[in-house]
């Protein structure tokens, strides 16, 4: 079921985390930082937050920008959602 649809999250609507090959690399092309160690999750700022949201929507074909945006629009309850699917969507991601 991961594979197909990812982990649903409400953000503007609701959304599929699925970190995929494509937005690993995106990861780590635009923080510089290794997505597979753990001690990057543990020290994550709020720009790569967006970052990693955004590598784990590129299979909606949303830019960062967009996903930018999107984040900007969240109140506390959803971004505190977020806050618990990110890193199980990059579990995921990792397997």
């Amino acid at each position: 079921m991961f594979k197909k649809r990812g982990i649903p999250v409400e953000l503007d609507r609701k959304r599929f985390l699925r970190l995929e090959l494509e937005g690993m690399v995106a990861f780590e092309v635009y923080t510089g930082k290794p997505i597979f160690l753990p001690s990057t999750m543990e020290k994550i700022k709020p720009k790569e937050i967006v970052i990693l949201l955004w590598a784990c929507l590129m299979h909606e074909g949303l830019s960062l920008e967009e996903v930018g945006e999107i984040y900007n629009g969240l109140d506390k309850e959803r971004i505190d959602e977020l806050a618990k699917k990110l890193p199980i969507a990059w579990q995921k991601g990792r397997r």
